[in-house]
């Protein structure tokens, strides 16, 4: 693809001129996020059949409206551009992640020691073993309690007491600095698959959405899911564009320790295989060799990083299945009724993003929708630009992490159903896909050239 051209600030009134010559374009994008957002509406009012039809019109519109459109150019651009450069090239979006990351801090640290109120079970389960570790209890597997799953995030939440001292801000604050680090590593991959727009607006939809904000508040392990799959994805991206060993590395270093914070994550090294293999496909990444043995460092590093945990389990197999076990939809049921349940379980958790969310009060607003009526219509107008382009891997990627990592959740017993918390792996990926039609809005506006085919970049 042929150098595209270095874009400078332009005066308002040329912004208005530029607007003025393709309409075509910001018509259906108008008209796609007004069908979205009462399709929004509708489905919340539990009207499902008009509010699909709103949504399957945005993703139309939508479709129409970014056809063939480059608005991740910028990476085509930046190629070879120093950083400096390129922070003075996106000096606003590098704004909007500064406030977004700010927002995001301030949501997540106030009254941080006393909201949510009181201490959850499990907050507790995690402060008595921890204090337990600060006196010299070291397992690999914790069975105390019916825990029952890998005893390193726990280590976690000890070094958080050691630190601030006995309490529940002590463990609250190491849930809440997961969650904020996730918010940095979301800007990093998205910038790196889409563009320093997609990256800030992706800061700022995980930064605001109450789902990813409500669990980095909570003493409890699993937000740390997040920030492991999208740390790791990051250096495999990285690993697979420039075929770096140290990317593949520490991608396998972080999917052997994110293994050990979340049973859902399991699903992440398939996560890790679509990609990869999408990309040697596409022939638009490294050659195969290249793959491969970036494919095998991944595997030995985070193999011996899990390795611990894995002995464990050959050790003592009904104690480390034992949680998977007893939350699996398949306990006391035949085939006819396991595919009932999850014919019943998929529509509960692919209607909680719009209509019904999780019913626990610990996880959400007891039933509201998980996403706000704004990120939900952008999202899926986002799915639609996904599905639009599922033949280049990043797209691919987006698609395939929201429909692999919700699955935990559906394959969970049905009375939970929906189920934020075992869901939660799929925030990151709701976040960008928000971000993908909005940034398409933005390079409508400011960009001076869209007429160009887009970029082939994995």
């Amino acid at each position: 693809m042929a150098t595209l051209e270095a874009r400078q600030p332009r005066p308002f009134s040329s912004i208005l001129s530029h607007i003025a010559t393709r309409p075509w374009r910001l018509v259906p994008w108008a008209l796609a996020f007004l069908a979205a957002y009462e399709g929004q509406s509708l489905l919340a009012e539990h009207s499902l059949s008009r509010g699909m039809a709103y949504m399957c019109a945005a993703a139309v519109l939508i479709a129409i409206a970014t056809w063939r459109f480059p608005f991740e150019q910028d990476i085509e651009s930046d190629a070879g551009t120093d950083w400096r450069e390129q922070v003075r090239k996106y000096a606003v979006p590098l704004g909007l992640v500064a406030v977004a990351l700010g927002l995001g801090i301030a949501f997540r640290l106030w009254k941080l020691d006393s909201l949510p109120a009181g201490v959850w079970f499990d907050e507790a389960t995690n402060g008595m073993i921890a204090d337990r570790m600060l006196d010299g209890y070291r397992p690999v597997f914790l069975e105390e309690q019916a825990t029952n799953r890998p005893a390193l995030p726990v280590y976690f939440f000890a070094a958080g007491v050691q630190l601030l001292g006995r309490g529940i801000l002590a463990l609250r604050a190491v849930t809440t600095f997961a969650g904020i680090l996730t918010l940095v590593a979301m800007f990093f991959l998205a910038r790196e698959l889409f563009g320093w727009r997609v990256g800030a607006l992706s800061l700022f939809f995980l930064g605001i959405m109450r789902w990813h904000l409500n669990f980095s508040r909570i003493a409890m392990e699993p937000v740390w899911g997040p920030f492991f799959a999208v740390a790791s994805i990051y250096f495999l991206v990285r690993g697979v564009k420039h075929g770096r060993w140290y990317d593949f590395a520490l991608a396998g270093l972080l999917l052997g320790m994110g293994l050990q914070f979340y049973w859902a994550f399991l699903l992440v090294p398939v996560l890790f295989a679509i990609y990869t293999a999408h990309a040697f496909v596409a022939k638009r990444s490294a050659p195969f060799r290249q793959l491969a043995v970036g494919a095998f460092i991944v595997f030995i590093v985070g193999f011996v990083v899990y390795l611990p945990v894995t002995i464990y389990g050959i050790q003592n197999p009904d104690r480390y299945t034992a949680r998977s076990s007893e939350v699996s939809i398949t306990n006391d049921k035949d085939l006819g009724e396991t595919i009932d349940a999850v014919q019943l379980t998929s529509k509960k958790h692919v209607l909680m993003f719009h209509s019904q969310g999780d019913p626990n009060w610990r996880h959400n607003l007891a039933g509201a929708p998980m996403l706000d009526p704004y990120t939900g219509a952008l999202f899926v107008m986002g799915i639609a630009i996904g599905l639009t382009r599922i033949n280049q891997p990043r797209y691919l990627l987006m698609v395939a992490w929201l429909v692999l990592l919700l699955q935990p959740a559906i394959w969970s017993v049905e009375f939970e159903a929906p189920q934020a918390l075992r869901a939660i792996l799929v925030t990151p990926a709701v976040a960008v896909l928000a971000a993908l039609p909005l940034a398409a809005l933005w390079s409508m506006v400011a960009d001076r050239d869209n007429t160009q085919s887009e970029g082939a970049a994995p």
